[in-house]
């Protein structure tokens, strides 16, 4: 079946072009996307370090007591956790704020 010219923005098989802008952009936002992932681990990596440290601690001592309290498990994370995001929320934003101005184009 030979393709007809149809209007532009859709090709001979009747689907759409998604966009007209180079590779180059798509290649600018895979980029991006890969360093705001690589930002968003980087980031989480102390929370969650933390949270795993004080989880095995505090599993371990519950272990060794017998005793099984939900309450003794969740107020230390949740300590570690506040006290984990009030240590590095600076730094975290900092992160954040450079992320920002690279997808905005500033320097």
């Amino acid at each position: 079946m030979a393709c007809e010219p149809l209007p532009e923005r859709v090709d001979c098989q009747g689907y759409a072009f998604l966009s007209e802008r180079p590779a180059v952009v798509d290649t600018e936002f895979a980029e991006l996307l890969r360093q705001a992932l690589l930002a968003a681990m980087h980031v989480g990596a102390p929370v969650l370090l933390v949270v795993f440290v004080v989880s095995a601690i505090t599993g371990l001592l519950q272990a060794a007591t017998g005793i099984h309290e939900t309450a003794i498990g969740l107020l230390p994370r949740l300590l570690a956790v506040g006290l984990t995001l009030v240590a590095t929320l600076p730094w975290m934003l900092e992160r954040m704020v450079d992320l920002f101005r690279v997808a905005a184009g500033g320097s």
